[in-house]
């Protein structure tokens, strides 16, 4: 009876430790891309137009890829050009990026900022990636801590809306990210374009939900979304735990066949 008992002691103790490792190898082999859609119309509290797209362009939505050890690795947006037969497609040539924001752990502060603010043409660039600790803007448009943003300047209904962040409100320098596939003057009605944000290697380490924001200088659409990082699911991780075991057994055996 008490042999029994120490077995099972050990049988506990080394499913315990397998399920330990098992979270340890999920983390670490385990990369993930998460796809979004755009369905906000503005941020919070920014309540300067009632729809979600006023011209060109359409943001579609996009994916966050996110490496194995939890940073985020790149962000693509899927930017659909003027449509066939409307009067937008040389005013959506002609436009370039705004700021790329990004809350870490959805908290409604901003805890990056790309300044990607007026990027266009095809060609890839390097743009800073800033630390900064901004307020989403609970305190609405106009106050003075939404004094921080670059707004939206054009003859639309967004005028007034954040599209960047003054340099004098950046913090210290994280490094840099490369901005690519931007359209040109040469963009095509209906065609979908995908403009990238890849991030350096470890440079933003992300909570299980995080929060992007990222639209064109005129703000005629924006997006802004939080995404959850996600996680395994129980029967999963106890299916490898135990499998981790098995394996351990197994090559017990085979030692003590020796």
């Amino acid at each position: 009876m008490e042999r029994k008992l120490i077995k099972m002691k050990r049988l506990l103790k080394s499913i315990a430790l397998a399920f330990i490792a098992s979270v340890f190898i999920w983390g670490t082999a385990h990369a993930v891309t998460i796809s979004f859609t755009d369905n906000h119309y503005n941020w919070p509290n920014w309540n300067v137009h009632t729809g979600d797209l006023n011209g060109t362009p359409d943001f579609l939505g996009g994916t966050a890829e996110v490496s194995a050890a939890g940073y985020l690795a790149s962000l693509s947006f899927n930017v659909q050009a003027a449509r066939s037969g409307s009067a937008y497609l040389n005013l959506f040539r002609g436009l370039s990026a705004a700021d790329l924001f990004i809350d870490q752990n959805a908290d409604d502060v901003w805890d990056y900022v790309v300044k990607s603010l007026y990027h266009s043409g095809k060609a890839s660039v390097n743009y800073g990636l800033y630390n900064v600790i901004q307020p989403l803007g609970e305190d609405g448009p106009g106050t003075v801590k939404d004094a921080n943003y670059l707004l939206a300047t054009a003859s639309n209904f967004r005028t007034g809306h954040p599209v960047g962040l003054k340099s004098e409100y950046l913090g210290l320098l994280k490094g840099t990210t490369e901005l690519s596939g931007w359209w040109g003057s040469d963009a095509q009605y209906d065609v979908i374009y995908t403009p990238t944000f890849t991030f350096g290697e470890n440079h933003i380490f992300l909570s299980d939900k995080f929060t992007v924001a990222f639209s064109v200088i005129c703000a005629n659409d924006v997006v802004y979304e939080t995404l959850e990082t996600p996680v395994p699911e129980p029967a999963t991780m106890l299916l490898l735990s135990m499998g981790l075991v098995g394996l351990a057994g197994f090559r017990k055996n085979l030692r003590r066949g020796k």
